[in-house]
């Protein structure tokens, strides 16, 4: 029996349109086969002055496969970037 439980990452990157971007609340749900993650833009407080410069960010994600049955499953981040994994055998002790 190979190395389960297995624990899985997404590792995102990309670029905040300004230098007051930031994340707020992260969530994820699972739809059948597919993850479906939502990363939520923090708030930006009034009065704040932001840089109209585009600032990389780099964001990693585990994902909750614990307890999982072997399969082929899907994630989706924001609803833009969709992609698949297979876990060879149950992911349980």
């Amino acid at each position: 029996q190979g190395n389960v439980p297995v624990q899985l990452f997404l590792k995102i990157s990309g670029d905040f349109s300004d230098g007051c971007g930031a994340f707020g609340q992260i969530n994820q749900r699972i739809e059948g086969n597919r993850f479906v993650v939502t990363m939520h833009a923090a708030p930006i407080p009034p009065l704040v002055l932001c840089t109209q410069a585009f600032v990389p960010f780099e964001k990693t994600i585990p994902l909750n496969v614990y307890g999982l049955t072997a399969g082929t499953y899907e994630y989706s981040v924001n609803g833009e970037f969709t992609d698949s994994f297979t876990l060879t055998q149950d992911n349980h002790l």
